[in-house]
């Protein structure tokens, strides 16, 4: 559950990352881990950081872990980095300001930013890569307590409420399920709250006929770029807002 293991946890990754731009429902760039960006030149982007948020070991987000993460992205070229072809290193200004340079001028980094999960430096490097793969922390609403490859996460919501994102369920449980019948069924019965994937258009005809509300997603951002299709219970839409916004 590694920013730098795969590119298909997306959603997983919004639980407990906090990534450094965010993008709104109309792909309006939002402000994130940074607060507010402005351009210095041609190729040199400027963020500020807000100074309230801590990854779930109790150290602080700063300057030092934005440049690890993103200096790390590109030179071990992350999954992420298609987000940010033209990204060619990140600067440190001060412990809350970094300077994002890229190779020729390219607006598309401040929604790119939105891919860009920022890893504790500290621990990363005390653990190591692979220790880090194994157990992961991150600044965002939610920890990680159980992991297994191609089957399921779960995420607890911290104990420390997040700064700016509030979401409301305790427990988040992912789970890859790669039979559309097996989604569907899940839906109907209210085993699953949320289905996104590659769903045949006979099942989602199905489930609006039973009320349900579906979303076409493109990824037009991380390869491989795929469209998918959310679909959420009516029931559901009325009481809950998902934190994840990519």
């Amino acid at each position: 559950m590694a920013p730098a293991s795969s590119a298909s946890n997306l959603q997983a990754y919004g639980s407990m990352y906090d990534s450094l731009t965010g993008l709104g429902p109309k792909a309006v760039v939002e402000p994130a881990a940074a607060e507010k960006w402005s351009q210095v030149n041609a190729t040199t982007w400027r963020f500020n950081l807000r100074k309230d948020l801590t990854f779930s070991n109790g150290d602080k987000l700063t300057a030092d872990d934005v440049v690890f993460t993103v200096n790390t992205l590109l030179k071990e070229r992350w999954p992420q980095v298609t987000a940010v072809p033209n990204l060619t290193e990140a600067k440190k200004v001060d412990d809350y300001t970094v300077d994002l340079v890229t190779k020729v001028p390219d607006a598309s980094i401040l929604p790119g930013g939105a891919y860009l999960w920022i890893v504790p430096q500290k621990y990363y490097e005390s653990v190591g890569k692979d220790g880090f793969a194994a157990k992961p922390i991150g600044s965002g609403p939610y920890e990680l307590t159980e992991f297994r490859t191609a089957d399921v996460a779960v995420f607890k919501l911290r104990s420390t409420p997040h700064p700016y994102r509030k979401p409301n369920a305790q427990i988040l449980t992912i789970r890859s399920i790669t039979e559309q019948t097996q989604m569907t069924a899940g839906l109907k019965t209210g085993e699953l709250d949320i289905v996104q994937g590659q769903l045949g258009p006979d099942q989602v005809s199905l489930m609006e006929k039973n009320g349900a509300n579906g979303r076409l997603r493109w990824n037009v951002a991380l390869s491989p770029f795929t469209s998918t299709l959310s679909i959420t219970p009516s029931a559901l839409r009325k009481k809950a807002k998902s934190h994840l916004r990519r």
